[in-house]
């Protein structure tokens, strides 16, 4: 027997469920939008660095929304689960022939599949990169978004930069 106890299922249900309304749950998420233009300096190449700037996190649930952490968004929800990072970016190289990567970390460390190649054949003129990939998440992980370059010293400007992390499977 199923009991509805302050509004939660005390046990399993197996089956199908179908509504003409809606049905609503926990809200896990976050969007973040660069403020204004910035520059990353990739002082050696092929290292990983924060994307420098000033990043809005609005709306979000269970994702860190001031608190800045090195300077990443820590994930605050007690659920275990995989969750999409979707990214878009318009950004531009202080030199001729440069390969621009951008990925995100988690805990410090880059996520494989996030990593996104954009090679920039002309100084200052602007590019659109974007990457998506998917990663589980547990209570307190840190999500980082990282650029590295070709070159030492390569000084890399996003003109803008969004990005949203949304739950993979629900």
């Amino acid at each position: 027997m199923t009991a509805i106890i302050n509004g939660a299922i005390q046990d399993e249900f197996s089956g199908n469920i179908s509504t003409d309304g809606y049905i609503t749950g926990k809200k896990v998420g976050v969007f973040a939008a660069l403020n204004a233009s910035a520059d990353t300096t990739v002082t050696t190449a092929g290292t990983y660095y924060p994307i420098a700037g000033t990043f809005t996190n609005d709306p979000f649930e269970d994702f860190g929304a001031a608190t800045v952490h090195t300077p990443g968004i820590k994930y605050e929800g007690t659920l275990t689960q995989y969750f999409e990072i979707d990214w878009h970016a318009t950004l531009s190289a202080n030199g001729n022939n440069k390969t621009v990567i951008c990925a995100v970390e988690k805990n410090g460390v880059v996520v494989t599949s996030s990593q996104m190649g954009k090679f920039c054949k002309t100084s200052g003129e602007l590019y659109n990169a974007s990457g998506t990939c998917v990663i589980e998440l547990a209570e307190d992980d840190e999500i980082q978004l990282v650029v590295t370059s070709s070159g030492n010293g390569d000084i890399i400007t996003f003109a803008n930069y969004t990005t949203s992390i949304t739950e993979f499977f629900d």
